[in-house]
């Protein structure tokens, strides 16, 4: 999927709870939870790296790896940490845990609700993203309009590309 400047691209799909699932959409919704509480399996980490490696298509050079964050700075923590050492270890691209924080805690969306831009709390760090082409990781992409608010913040901020790389995009058998 593509907006602007932006592409996106997931691993797999996810359907939501209140839908019945096959076997395989099953596993894909535990992969998503897991990884949402820090758990990057091999299936979905190997993806990721496959994935970034496509992306920067032989170049490295120029390139950062940011994260969405979550609704807390520890949440963010859990999610991110071990998959952005792994990362760093094993890729030659640049990994940035610190070039987007959220500046105040907040309440999940799961026990509020969706806000209207939860990418308003963020504070970007412009030195890490400031002419780079930035691929940025979450786990879900439903409608993508915080990706498009945090991506457009990110070029604002001098970034020449942003990339989403999710580890799944929400399907909605209503949508069709």
């Amino acid at each position: 999927m593509s907006y602007a400047s932006f592409s996106t691209t997931s691993l797999f799909e996810y359907l939501p709870t209140r839908y019945q699932a096959t076997c395989e959409q099953q596993m894909n919704r535990r992969e998503v939870y897991d990884f949402k509480d820090g758990y990057c399996s091999d299936r979905v980490y190997n993806g990721l790296k496959d994935k970034i490696l496509s992306i920067v298509n032989g170049n490295s050079r120029g390139w950062v790896i940011a994260f969405i964050p979550g609704s807390t700075s520890l949440r963010t923590r859990i999610k991110y940490h071990n998959l952005a050492q792994r990362l760093a270890k094993d890729l030659d691209v640049e990994v940035c845990e610190d070039a987007i924080v959220n500046t105040c805690d907040r309440q999940s969306t799961m026990v509020t609700g969706k806000v209207s831009n939860p990418t308003s709390t963020f504070s970007i760090s412009t030195s890490r993203i400031y002419g780079k082409k930035v691929i940025l990781i979450d786990d879900v992409i439903t409608t993508g309009s915080s990706f498009r608010n945090c991506a457009s913040r990110l070029m604002a901020s001098g970034a020449t590309s942003v990339h989403g790389l999710f580890v799944a995009r929400t399907i909605n058998p209503d949508w069709y």
